[in-house]
């Protein structure tokens, strides 16, 4: 079971004109809104259930979880999960701040689990596709579903065959680089506050969650330290100021919350090979993120 603080704004019943049991049902259309982080489900609490779900948000943000790790799934995203995974479940996330709203797909039968679980093994839980395609509207129209006649057994799994095609479809044309919220966050604040020199703990904090567990993420997504990531984006920061502007080196120190234009030159002339004035006049800016 699941426990939900929020509000099942409309539920249907997909009804199927003698279902065969060899072929996937879709049999459930479930759109709700999740409030707070009494709304959850994990596949420990729902052994009895023996279905698979297609999960997609409409706006906020929720988190599924797998045996690869937690995700975030944001508007445009969705994800799929075998309930009675004991590793699997999802979310209202502990830091949100918003409501999360979505729809749910219920699929049952045939040899639907098996489908899931191979493009969860293969391609992860989280797909994103737009809330235009054609397909996923008309899944997601409640008027729909309201008025639908049964479908015929054949009908019906191939609604369940088309959204499986289409997410395959989706992760062709996926970026090569998709960052979770909380890096792409992260990069976003140091990027707006280089000059004010935030430190990690300022940075995970407006995000919403721990110093360690911003590092770890980091890390495991950029391939670096986020500390060293400051400096980086620090020092790429000075060199700017030093080639786009006429502002003293004592003017940058002050200005990038140096103590003192001897640190500036310090850091600037460890991580360059060279102090700030001759990189003005003949350094080449750094490529480093």
């Amino acid at each position: 079971m699941s426990v939900n603080n929020g509000r099942v704004l409309t539920r249907y019943s997909v009804e199927v004109y003698k279902p065969k049991a060899f072929l996937p049902r879709y049999f459930a259309y479930v759109h709700s809104i999740a409030e707070s982080c009494e709304y959850y489900s994990y596949g420990t609490l729902r052994q009895t259930e023996e279905h698979c779900i297609f999960h997609y948000t409409l706006r906020g943000r929720g988190i599924c979880s797998n045996a690869s790790g937690a995700y975030d799934v944001l508007p445009g995203q969705g994800f799929l999960s075998i309930i009675n995974d004991p590793l699997s479940g999802y979310a209202y996330p502990q830091n949100g701040v918003e409501e999360w709203e979505f729809v749910c797909f219920c699929f049952v039968g045939g040899n639907c689990m098996e489908i899931v679980r191979e493009m969860i093994d293969q391609h992860g839980a989280v797909y994103s596709l737009p809330s235009e395609a054609p397909l996923l509207r008309m899944l997601c129209d409640e008027e729909h579903w309201q008025n639908a006649a049964p479908l015929s057994a054949i009908e019906n799994a191939r609604l369940f065959y088309d959204l499986i095609s289409l997410l395959n479809r989706s992760v062709e044309k996926k970026p090569p680089v998709l960052f979770s919220y909380y890096v792409t966050e992260a990069k976003r604040l140091v990027g707006q506050r280089i000059e004010q020199n935030p430190t990690v703990e300022e940075i995970a904090s407006e995000i919403g969650v721990s110093r360690e567990y911003l590092s770890r993420v980091f890390r495991t997504e950029m391939g670096k330290c986020i500390k060293d990531y400051f400096k980086e984006e620090r020092l790429l920061c000075a060199c700017r100021l030093l080639k786009d502007t006429d502002l003293s080196v004592k003017q940058i120190a002050f200005r990038m919350c140096f103590s003192s234009s001897a640190n500036f030159t310090r850091f600037f002339s460890s991580a360059m090979g060279i102090p700030p004035l001759a990189f003005r006049k003949n350094g080449v800016m750094p490529e480093l993120s």
